[in-house]
C-alpha cells in the first residue's frame, strides 16, 4: 500500500531538509536517512501491527525549483493489503498532509494533483 502527495511550498529555505525531518519528528515518525533533496522516516515498532508501520519519503525537486515555489513528493508506505480506502496507510498520509498544510515553518502554497 502507497500514497502519494504532491505539495508545492512558497520561499523554498536552503534548511528545507532539517525542516521537513522535524515536522516527521513531530508527527511520531523516526528519521532514519536524510541528504539534500530526500528524507526518509519511518513508525517505530510497538503500539502498531509489524504490517501497518508507515513509511515516509519526502523528495525535494530541486530539478522543477522555481525562484519563490519548490515541489515536494511525499511517498507513505505499508504492508497493508489495500482492502479498504480509508485504511491505516491512508490516515497516516491525511495527518501528514495536515502537517504540512498547518506549518508555521513554510507558506504552503497547494496540493499537487499528478
Amino acid at each position: 500500500m502507497a500514497r502519494y502527495a504532491f505539495y508545492c511550498l512558497v520561499q523554498p529555505r536552503p534548511d528545507l531538509p532539517q525542516i521537513i525531518a522535524e515536522l516527521l519528528s513531530e508527527q511520531g515518525l523516526m528519521v532514519t536517512y536524510k541528504t539534500d533533496d530526500y528524507v526518509m522516516a519511518q513508525e517505530s515498532a510497538g503500539k502498531i501491527p509489524f504490517n501497518k508501520l508507515a513509511k515516509v519519503e519526502v523528495l525535494i525537486h530541486k530539478s522543477d525549483m522555481q525562484i519563490d515555489r519548490i515541489k515536494l513528493t511525499c511517498v507513505t508506505k505499508n504492508g497493508e493489503l489495500q482492502l479498504q480506502t480509508l485504511n491505516y496507510c491512508q490516515s497516516v498520509s491525511d495527518k501528514l498532509l495536515s502537517a504540512f498544510r498547518t506549518s508555521t515553518k513554510w507558506q504552503f502554497l497547494e496540493q499537487l494533483n499528478e
